[in-house]
């Protein structure tokens, strides 16, 4: 009597893992899906059957993922052949049901679909727990070979690879939903606090410019608030820097195109970095070749803080002779080059130039200030531009950026 309760129990608790596996594939009466329609449709021709399905059994019913022929999409677990293929770890073969006392009186037998002969090759996980069968039916009897035989568990196994892969996938796709949420909170916190600290640190700037202004400090005072007014700067280029790397990544920096007077356009960018080359004895100038028409359909904002990060590298990490910014057409595409005669950049720094906080070797990292996400930014501005950003450099020579910019045609005007 103990021995019937126990295994009654142990039958009972195999059902229900049976069942929670199932349940876990979140596969039940979902819509077809090609991947599976496509392994029925080669058993069916594989094997010559008008009939071959994908069957998994629930608690009381037999449901098929995906089927070829004219049968229902679920019936019965009780009058279903795969119900008895779950049953065990190897394929079931019927040769004919009319002469199997299991199936003789089955309504799926005598009325339609008709079957006669049946193969099922049970849906087996690694765990054991049998979740269905992919099966194969014919409307007249016959044998299937060992070889065959073999043919049919291989393509069950593929069908229990499928729905792990599609879980798999599932679970990929809720991990990137979670990590875009995630990222977006930590743009909106970097976009909050970015904005509360340059509110301040404005002001700060704004006081310390007017004291410097005054005559009334003395040498050292004068000394302090300098220092003051240069850091100041350097912090609020750092939230700059920060704050639109948080835009771009989290894809709310929006870019907009206008006709621009390049003449205008490059005079103006090269003026505000008139005083700062001048104090370091450097001589700033720009070239434009006649080719070059005077107006162009350009992302105004972002060129100009590309160029504006590029001739501020240039300054930076030149000591002495000159930054020269070149504009001229290539091929069709509106070319600027920003050239200087500084301290270069070796080749293994060149692969990692345009990566997120790469700021050089550590002696270089020592004397020249920065955040390390001024070319990151504009290398991600010159890819959502559809514009290329590209480097050569010699150590002890001097850089070349190229930024090219494609033409766009007019009938992109507003997009």
């Amino acid at each position: 009597m103990n021995s019937m309760v126990n295994t009654t129990n142990h039958d009972d608790a195999l059902e229900a893992a049976r069942l929670a596996a199932l349940s876990s594939f979140n596969i039940l009466d979902t819509p077809a899906e090609e991947a599976f329609d496509r392994i029925t449709r080669m058993a069916s021709e594989l094997f010559d059957t008008p009939l071959a399905m994908i069957s998994l059994i629930d608690a009381s019913r037999q449901w098929f993922k995906s089927k070829v022929g004219p049968v229902s999409s679920e019936t019965p677990r009780s009058i279903s052949f795969c119900n008895h293929t779950i049953q065990g770890d190897t394929v079931m073969v019927v040769p004919d049901a009319l002469r199997d006392p299991r199936f003789a009186s089955s309504p799926l037998v005598n009325d339609d679909p008709r079957i006669r002969f049946y193969a099922g090759a049970p849906l087996r996980l690694a765990s054991g727990l049998r979740l269905g069968a992919m099966c194969i039916c014919d409307t007249r009897p016959r044998e299937l070979s060992e070889r065959e035989q073999r043919r049919l568990a291989v393509i069950a196994q593929i069908v229990v690879d499928e729905m792990e892969l599609r879980v798999k996938g599932a679970q990929l796709e809720e991990a990137r939903a979670t990590a875009v949420a995630a990222a977006r909170v930590k743009s909106d916190f970097v976009a909050n606090v970015s904005h509360e600290l340059r509110t301040p640190l404005t002001s700060i700037i704004g006081f310390a410019g007017i004291l410097k202004a005054t005559g009334e400090l003395g040498a050292r005072e004068r000394h302090y608030v300098e220092r003051i007014y240069d850091s100041s700067q350097s912090l609020l280029a750092l939230i700059n820097d920060v704050l639109d790397f948080s835009r771009l990544e989290s894809g709310r920096l929006k870019l907009e195109r206008s006709d621009v007077d390049l003449k205008d356009f490059v005079e103006g960018l090269v003026r505000q970095f008139r005083v700062l080359a001048t104090e370091k004895g450097l001589k700033l100038e720009h070239v434009i070749e006649p080719d070059v028409p005077q107006m162009w359909f350009l992302e105004k904002q972002a060129t100009k803080q590309i160029l504006t990060n590029l001739v501020a590298n240039a300054i930076k990490f030149t000591e002495d002779g000159h930054v020269r910014l070149e504009i001229a057409l290539v091929n069709g595409r509106l070319t600027f080059k920003v050239c200087d005669s500084g301290i270069g950049i070796s080749e293994d720094q060149l692969e990692r130039v345009f990566e997120r906080f790469e700021r050089g070797d550590s002696s270089t990292a020592r004397k020249y200030s920065g955040t390390g996400l001024g070319l990151a930014i504009s290398k991600q501005l010159a890819d959502q531009m559809g514009a290329t950003l590209t480097v050569s450099s010699v150590v002890g020579s001097g850089t070349t950026f190229t930024l090219s910019v494609p033409e766009v045609p007019r009938s992109e005007l507003g997009s």
